[in-house]
């Protein structure tokens, strides 16, 4: 397939070529983020000319990051956050099916030269890169060929086939729904690729209900939070927010944080309030309840903060900062936020935390007592309790309670 060259000089080739990364991957995260904002740049004055681009960097981008240390999630995350808005722009560029079918070509090939795997979130994109149904068709019997001679060729019925994912989007694309939802009835084990558009098909087919029915009960070894995920998406494409938000909201959303978490929900249903969904999260998971400290915090719910941490567990860190951070405004949620992040320290909490933390912690709290007159004596008798806890830091409350007598 020709494709027609677009010339520019795009800043991020320099920055991906093979192996350019090594193991460490704050910079590579950082070059796709740059890349990402310069292809998004270019997009609001020439939507082709940015398409080209992500296809280009998509082509660069395994082969240049292919050292990278990924066992912490954080590159993977990055790279998938990339593809979402690269395929976006590809799929929005407005040309003819056979520039789109160029650029989908050197995305395959791309593909088939993923050694780390990636690209594998492509399929997920696929549909929405081919735009239409006559580019799925296409790419349907571009698949279907290269299906026939692997199988051919195969010695096990079960080898996998790297473009059998493609295929199946590419017959979602091509609107071919039923063709799909016969293919997972006659697999004995469909893939997931498989069955993820079995279900969109059966919503485009306007069968909602029959969709989330498939997803809960067809579907083994995928994260049931992310299939209530889609769960979630298909109803409220179906405006049935209610039913989304009681059934699906509360484990079908993430983030990196208790507080984003929180907060992408709010935006998602601003019919719900948000501190009704702070009780909803809290409820559906109580051994947790410290971990929304920080979202009780931001809603101004100050008591409810505190009540929460405790009852169970927060970061001593985020304690203590608090504490700092409403000494004037907030002065007995401060307090008690001081004396909160004393506790969870004594009981051994807190990512490499020291005595000297601890120290730091009983310090502030005496200087917001003495400010707002609360006196010692609070403080004493908080230190004083603690003492029947079993899993109690002995050598650091001995050393606390000489220092808070001084």
């Amino acid at each position: 397939m020709a494709s027609t060259t677009i010339k520019h000089k795009w800043q991020f080739t320099s920055r991906f070529r093979q192996g350019t990364f090594g193991w460490r991957s704050d910079l590579p995260i950082k070059r796709i983020k740059e890349a990402v904002s310069e292809i998004k740049a270019v997009r609001k004055t020439d939507s082709v000319l940015a398409a080209e681009g992500a296809v280009r960097f998509i082509e660069r981008l395994s082969p240049a990051i292919e050292h990278v240390d990924s066992s912490s999630g954080s590159i993977g995350t990055a790279v998938n956050n990339a593809i979402e808005t690269l395929a976006q722009i590809i799929g929005k560029a407005v040309v003819a099916d056979s520039q789109r079918n160029a650029w989908l070509e050197r995305i395959w090939q791309a593909v088939q030269n993923d050694g780390c795997c990636y690209l594998d979130a492509i399929d997920e994109y696929w549909p929405m890169m081919c735009h239409t149904a006559q580019v799925g068709s296409y790419w349907v019997d571009y698949f279907n060929e290269l299906i026939v001679q692997f199988k051919t060729n195969s010695k096990d019925r079960y080898d996998y086939f790297t473009g059998e994912s493609l295929w199946y989007a590419s017959l979602f694309a091509a609107e071919r729904f039923e063709e799909l939802l016969s293919l997972s009835r006659s697999e004995p084990r469909p893939s997931w690729s498989l069955q993820r558009w079995c279900i969109y098909s059966l919503a485009r087919l306007g069968r909602v209900d029959a969709a989330i029915d498939y997803a809960r009960t067809q579907v083994s070894g995928i994260s049931s939070d992310y299939l209530h995920s889609i769960c979630e998406e298909l109803l409220l494409k179906e405006g049935r927010r209610a039913e989304a938000y009681a059934h699906y909201a509360l484990t079908g959303n993430h983030a990196t944080s208790h507080l984003a978490k929180l907060r992408a929900i709010a935006k998602k249903y601003p019919e719900v309030a948000p501190e009704q969904i702070l009780d909803d999260l809290v409820h559906n998971d109580p051994p947790q309840k410290g971990k929304w400290f920080a979202a009780a915090k931001s809603l101004g719910l100050y008591d409810k903060a505190i009540e929460l941490v405790s009852q169970s567990p927060s970061d001593p860190a985020t304690l203590i900062r608090a504490a700092r951070d409403f000494a004037d405004k907030q002065p007995e949620f401060a307090f008690r936020s001081g004396l909160a992040a004393m506790r969870w320290l004594f009981l051994g909490y807190g990512y490499e935390m020291t005595q000297w933390d601890l120290i730091s912690a009983l310090s502030l709290t005496q200087q917001i007592a003495d400010a707002n007159g609360y006196g010692r004596e609070p403080i004493h008798q908080f230190l004083l309790a603690l003492e029947t806890e079993p899993r109690l830091k002995r050598e650091w409350f001995d050393e606390v309670l000489k220092y808070s007598f001084r």
